[in-house]
């Protein structure tokens, strides 16, 4: 319980500053439309979304590691390394996921 609330103690105010940043960038764009609706949502999960994994999924490995569960640890870094994959690289995470399914199949 004691490592949840400093991980809640250091992720807060990461959170608080990086908020404002992808706002003043939305600003800017200004007069889309719906057309626009998927890639404004998707600019948006890379630009928040991909910050606050990595925090996570560091808070996560560095925990595991003062625990010494090295097996945490290691799962903790393979899933943020795949997830980082779909939110920061789309179209290399699905290049892969076609070569694997065509070396299968």
């Amino acid at each position: 319980m004691r490592i949840r609330t400093k991980a809640m103690v250091i992720t807060t105010p990461l959170i608080a500053t990086l908020a404002p940043s992808t706002a003043d960038a939305q600003k800017g764009s200004g007069g889309g439309g719906v057309e626009q609706a998927g890639d404004n949502a998707a600019d948006l999960i890379s630009n928040l979304v991909g910050p606050m994994l990595i925090v996570l999924i560091g808070v996560v490995a560095v925990g595991a590691f003062i625990q010494r569960n090295v097996g945490l640890a290691i799962s903790a870094t393979l899933v943020g390394l795949i997830a980082g994959l779909f939110i920061f690289e789309p179209n290399a995470a699905e290049s892969a996921f076609k070569d694997v399914y065509e070396a299968i199949f």
